[in-house]
């Protein structure tokens, strides 16, 4: 169920995935540079998803948020000069997730550092699928009492150690057959 300050978006925009734009290496005062430029095709998405939010309202600054996209996005098909047909490849949540997260920065937020909690539906994505995207954007209340179980908390405060990844499978497989752990 939605908290009335919930906020909720919609855009029919083709969701772009985050990527690198070109890497370049040039001299400058003697020394040798490396130079990334941005990719347009993201810097296009981006400034789509901007123009779109214009008019939202913006999320109650100086707080912590939780995020959650919800992506329907078209996989890109079309013929080369030569007549060969191309089907471009599916993207992942994370690469949409985070171009889409950066977009926000300066519209619905101010800075995605304020960003505690983010979620990346990719609800479909073929070549038939029409392109929208939905944003559900609420004010990050903490953790839920039941989130991380009570195990880990144990664990968390005897040591500053990294937890051993071996032990938290096995003491997860432990805990969710119901035994006690210590």
């Amino acid at each position: 169920m939605s908290n009335p300050s919930d906020r909720w978006y919609s855009l029919r925009i083709q969701a772009q995935p985050w990527t690198t734009g070109r890497i370049s290496i040039g001299r400058k005062a003697g020394g040798v540079h490396g130079y990334l430029s941005p990719d347009a095709q993201l810097q296009q998405f981006q400034e789509a998803v901007r123009e779109e939010l214009l008019d939202a309202d913006p999320l109650p600054p100086e707080q912590r948020y939780k995020l959650t996209f919800y992506v329907w996005r078209a996989i890109e098909t079309y013929t080369t000069p030569s007549g060969r047909h191309v089907t471009k490849k599916a993207v992942d949540a994370t690469d949409i997730q985070k171009g889409l997260e950066d977009a926000l920065q300066g519209s619905l937020i101010g800075n995605d550092r304020d960003v505690a909690e983010i979620r990346t539906v990719l609800v479909e994505q073929s070549a038939e699928t029409e392109p929208f995207i939905v944003i559900h954007a609420e004010v990050w209340e903490g953790l839920e009492q039941l989130e991380i179980p009570e195990w880990v908390w144990i664990e968390k405060d005897k040591t500053t150690e990294p937890l051993d990844f071996d032990e938290i499978v096995e003491q997860s497989h432990d805990y969710a057959k119901g035994e006690d752990l210590f």
